[in-house]
């Protein structure tokens, strides 16, 4: 485990196999996860929308085709979400 501060705020990244995630430190909100399976990889980033609420905002899938050891290529896709209208009482 180990941890860094971004704007003001402390976050702990936590590591296990093939799984990283990045947790705000106080409300332990996940901020942001990489999932690594096989030759897919997988990111998800979340921003904070209220006081210790996070929805995700960002997600990006890779797959890597490795067609030799010397020649590989990446085939990624990205989707940006947007949120209006949030309340929270």
């Amino acid at each position: 485990m180990e941890s860094y501060v971004h704007n003001g705020n402390k976050f702990f990244v936590l590591k296990s196999s093939g799984v990283e995630f990045h947790v705000s430190e106080g409300c332990w909100q996940v901020v942001k996860m990489i999932v690594d399976k096989d030759n897919v990889r997988s990111i998800i980033l979340c921003e904070e929308y209220a006081d210790g609420i996070y929805l995700p905002v960002y997600i990006r899938n890779e797959q890597i085709y490795k067609t030799d050891n010397s020649l590989s290529w990446l085939l990624s896709d990205e989707a940006k979400i947007k949120y209006t209208g949030i309340r929270c009482k």
